[in-house]
């Protein structure tokens, strides 16, 4: 429960967070996505079990409004589709 709420909260996170990172290729910060990688039995009985979805938020800072390089290598589209998650680009 939320302190000084009476409801539940209808979401919570988990988080696997680089901070602040200067790169030009988003790759090099997705393979933080490794420290999850072989427990795709476990993620998705809980998505199972709980109802839950997966959502990995890409948040990118941009400097003279130059994204980076937005590829996703196949073993992390694999990696995203084997949980049933989706993925969020946000640039600001």
């Amino acid at each position: 429960m939320p302190p000084r709420k009476s409801r539940p909260a209808v979401e919570t996170k988990w988080c696997i967070e680089t901070g602040h990172e200067e790169s030009d290729d988003i790759n090099i910060q997705l393979k933080k996505i490794n420290l999850i990688k072989g427990k795709e039995d476990i993620l998705n009985r809980i998505r199972s079990e709980l109802n839950i979805d997966m959502l990995f938020d890409v948040v990118i800072h941009l400097e003279n409004n130059e994204y980076p390089v937005i590829r996703l290598k196949p073993d992390v589209l694999k990696f995203i589709a084997s949980i049933s998650a989706e993925i969020d680009f946000n640039g600001y």
